[in-house]
């Protein structure tokens, strides 16, 4: 009720192993964690794919990354679209509109995280693109942007922030979501390998990360925790 003050959060050092004693498991809990993925055969290439390509400076590291990623992108479709993907939500839409009325309608759109601002910049462009009228399946791309262990480099703040705006637009546009997919932050010819079999996951996986382990998809693996340190936390 009202006045029975417990806390939900786990406090440091209290986490164990799983407890032989049931009485003492604590359900409910649950941590983020990565299990790999078998690397799925090759699918042909096949329809419209847009590509928006954030503005870089011509020293920004991740100048390199968006280039190799795009040359991927291009040799599994049939037809490559390129727009530059400004931050101004309307001179976007005006840019997609012209490119959606000419050709072939667009089957996938891929957005590339911008290095600065990336969550503001990714919003203009899905609000641009239901402005546009595409409805194409959307998918994110970052850089180091989650730690799939702890041999992962330390993340980046900003990409990393991508990851909980994906969240917020596959639940608002199921319609239009693809899913989210994050590399390393250098990456060589294997893991270029692994970002072209990325492209062909079955759809029923929507984060995924690239290592030079292979492919590994996002889930949520229940936690051992000892009840009763838990309920040492309580606030009477």
């Amino acid at each position: 009720y009202a006045f029975q003050r417990r806390r939900f959060c786990l406090p440091d050092g209290r986490r164990s192993a799983a407890p032989t004693d049931s009485s003492r498991w604590r359900p409910g809990c649950y941590q983020i964690g990565w299990t790999p993925l078998a690397r799925p055969s090759r699918r042909p290439n096949a329809g419209r794919w847009l590509v928006l390509l954030p503005g870089v400076a011509v020293d920004d590291p991740g100048r390199d990354w968006a280039q190799a990623i795009t040359a991927v992108i291009g040799a599994r479709c049939d037809e490559l679209v390129v727009v530059d993907a400004v931050a101004d939500r309307g001179i976007l839409a005006a840019r997609l509109r012209e490119t959606a009325a000419v050709g072939a309608p667009v089957d996938r759109v891929f957005a590339l995280a911008s290095s600065t601002d990336a969550v503001s910049t990714a919003l203009a462009q899905v609000q641009a693109l239901g402005d546009a009228g595409v409805g194409a399946p959307l998918w994110l791309l970052t850089r180091a942007a989650v730690a799939v262990d702890g041999s992962d480099p330390a993340v980046d703040p900003d990409h990393g922030a991508l990851w909980g705006f994906a969240q917020v637009v596959a639940l608002e546009f199921p319609e239009r979501w693809g899913g989210i997919i994050d590399g390393p932050a250098d990456g060589d010819e294997r893991t270029l390998r692994c970002w072209d079999a990325a492209l062909s996951v079955p759809g029923a996986e929507d984060q995924i990360a690239i290592r030079p382990a292979g492919l590994f998809a996002r889930r949520l693996f229940p936690v051992a925790v000892d009840a009763t340190a838990v309920d040492a936390t309580a606030v009477d």
